[in-house]
């Protein structure tokens, strides 16, 4: 058992008993991050209003960004059933 938790093996980047590395576990952390904070913010702000007052450049700069962030975090080449075809 680790003594200290700079010896836990998933914080060194190491294989552990589930398989996990910390770069494996940034991803969705960082996304259940960013998720958590959107809806902090749509609960205090009205953010279809502020995104639609912004300029044109920024909101398209938003969508540039999101299109990025689905093309390059996406799971394309895997080879997976579809889940209701089991049924």
């Amino acid at each position: 058992m680790p003594r200290q938790l700079h010896q836990v093996g998933f914080l060194k980047g190491r294989r552990t008993d589930g398989g996990t590395t910390s770069k494996s576990l940034f991803s969705p952390l960082a996304g259940i991050a960013i998720l958590f904070g959107v809806h902090i913010l749509q609960n205090t702000v009205e953010l279809d209003e502020v995104f639609s007052r912004q300029s044109v450049v920024v909101r398209w700069g938003a969508y540039y960004a999101a299109l990025t962030l689905i093309l390059f975090f996406g799971a394309f080449n895997q080879s997976q059933q579809f889940i209701y075809f089991q049924f």
